[in-house]
């Protein structure tokens, strides 16, 4: 285990997998609930070493980092990084782990890809959160065309945002 590890870090795993293997950081009781830790794009398991501690220690914590993050190995040449790529490495830590049931706790685009697993393909049960869910772009475009409206609505002069005499809200 490395000399600066975050507090209450167990272990260290290296989960194989086909193109190298899949480095993960544990911290909490064996016997506690498992809740598999997905970090954001570009990220890697390192962002959860200061949210960990503060959770409540009678679950155990597994925060992975995706392929090409952190110290996990990178795919084979010419192997697009997919969000489905992503969802399949998640089956397989889950696999390694032999876990059945899990939670998730997401970050960013971690919660996006667990939300994936919701899917009744992947017949997964669980339950998800999130530490700053990502925005998506419809979200976002919703959120803009909810401001314009209200903009346009401000300069409304004010007789003619009331309702006409005889109609009821």
């Amino acid at each position: 285990m490395a000399e600066n590890a975050a507090p209450g870090l167990i272990s260290e795993l290296k989960l194989a997998v086909p193109w190298g293997h899949i480095a993960a950081k544990a911290w909490g009781s064996l016997q506690g609930p498992p809740v598999l830790c997905l970090h954001g794009w570009l990220d890697n398991a390192n962002s959860f070493d200061r949210l960990i501690p503060l959770l409540p220690q009678d679950f155990y914590y597994v925060a992975m980092d995706f392929g090409g993050h952190g110290l996990s190995s990178h795919y084979s040449p010419g192997v697009p990084y997919y969000l489905q790529t992503f969802v399949s490495e998640i089956r397989r830590v889950a696999a390694a782990l032999k876990w059945n049931r899990f939670s998730i706790l997401g970050h960013s685009f971690g919660e996006y890809t667990g939300q994936e697993l919701t899917g009744p393909e992947y017949g997964w049960e669980g339950r998800i959160g999130a530490a700053a869910p990502p925005f998506s772009p419809a979200l976002m475009r919703s959120a803009k065309r909810d401001e314009r409206v209200s903009q346009r609505l401000t300069t409304v002069p004010s007789d003619l945002r009331q309702l006409p005499q005889g109609t009821q809200e």
